[in-house]
């Protein structure tokens, strides 16, 4: 026991910043449960959303403090602002997908302005202030066909139709639901490009900042998926069909799968006490 203490005190040496960074994040969550959120399970939602905006949040601190965007994803960037933008189309003047508390009276919508606000400010940091780190040669995905700058289109294209396709009717207003489902859509996969990036970059060391957001955004589409595994039937309402919320469980659990490769490496950094570490030559597998 007693050699452990001194690991445990290098570890939190450190890695001093990064524990502070998180446990004030969590604290702060805490505060906002208590002041506006009537202990409901639809908290969870709004977790969610804070977990995730404090990930983008994270780029922005990373970014200009560093002056540099290297590692970072355009593509993944661009295709979190379209799920921010879609979501909010529903939100702003329907109440089907909003929290059952408090914190659904206005809270999460402005968790969500807040969060597209973060991600278009990294998309400028990434596109004008530093775009000269910006590390276009291993953003290349969707490098099929189409030059590889609009290889969004390769995930929008699909997500779209899909979301018109399957969609559930909380809010009885085809646009709302609609965009509220192409937001989900397209949130199970915006990660691709980032992980495709790491893949062409060949492993090795992952920055702190970057690892950090990806679990950020990993660890918010769980509490998404924890909540609808116990609500998926609601999204069945409305004449939707029972199997708009099997959809919506499927491509949730796609995601979490999707980052399962990530997530352990991002883990086991934890563990070992030093920066994460992804496997070379051609080892790290999307």
């Amino acid at each position: 026991m007693l050699k452990d203490k001194p690991a445990m005190s290098h570890f939190v040496t450190k890695h001093k910043g990064n524990i502070a960074l998180w446990t004030g994040f969590f604290v702060f969550v805490i505060f906002a449960y208590h002041l506006f959120s009537d202990g409901d399970f639809s908290f969870l939602m709004t977790f969610g959303a804070f977990v995730r905006a404090f990930g983008f949040g994270i780029l922005i601190f990373k970014s200009l403090t560093q002056r540099s965007v290297s590692g970072l994803s355009l593509k993944t960037l661009q295709l979190y602002a379209f799920v921010f933008f879609f979501r909010l189309c529903s939100i702003l003047r329907y109440q089907g997908y909003l929290p059952y508390d408090r914190s659904g009276d206005w809270l999460y919508t402005f968790i969500e302005f807040v969060g597209l606000a973060l991600t278009l400010g990294v998309i400028f940091l990434v596109t004008v202030q530093f775009r000269g780190s910006y590390e276009f040669r291993y953003d290349t995905f969707g490098f099929l066909h189409i030059p590889s700058e609009y290889g969004i289109a390769y995930i929008l294209g699909p997500c779209i139709f899909l979301g018109m396709l399957i969609h559930p009717n909380l809010n009885m207003n085809w646009f709302a639901d609609v965009s509220w489902t192409i937001a989900l859509y397209i949130e199970a996969v915006a990660i691709l490009p980032q992980l495709f990036m790491f893949q062409k970059r060949g492993g090795g060391t992952v920055e702190s900042c970057i690892s950090h957001w990806v679990y950020a955004l990993a660890f918010g589409s769980f509490l998404h998926l924890w909540f609808w595994m116990f609500s998926y039937h609601e999204l069945g309402e409305k004449e939707a069909g029972h199997h708009v919320g099997y959809t919506v469980i499927f491509v949730q659990i796609g995601h979490m799968i999707m980052m399962g490769d990530f997530l352990y490496y991002y883990f086991k950094s934890l563990k070992d006490g030093g920066p994460m570490m992804l496997p070379t030559h051609g080892g790290y597998q999307v």
